[in-house]
């Protein structure tokens, strides 16, 4: 679920130098939701060669994703105290 609240941010450039991953990681995605809507049975599923390496590796991606967001806050709320004592 976390691609649902990090869309809008990488999407919209804010971490620059994740924005390929995230598009890549976007992609992806959005590739296995076109997969799915076109046969909504969970059996067909299993013909989606790679499927499991390519969901682990989406979770693994997100979470550098979350880390880089992550720091970039806590760099964000750093420099607003600094500016907040001025």
């Amino acid at each position: 679920m976390r691609w649902i609240y990090l869309e809008p941010i990488f999407g919209s450039g804010t971490l620059a130098q994740e924005k390929t991953r995230f598009d890549r990681i976007d992609r992806d995605f959005r590739h296995i939701l076109n997969f799915i809507e076109k046969d909504l049975r969970v059996a067909a599923l299993c013909r989606y060669l790679n499927l499991r390496s390519l969901l682990e590796g989406i979770m693994d991606q997100l979470a550098r994703c979350q880390n880089s967001l992550d720091n970039f806050l806590k760099v964000q709320h750093i420099l607003y105290r600094k500016y907040e004592r001025l």
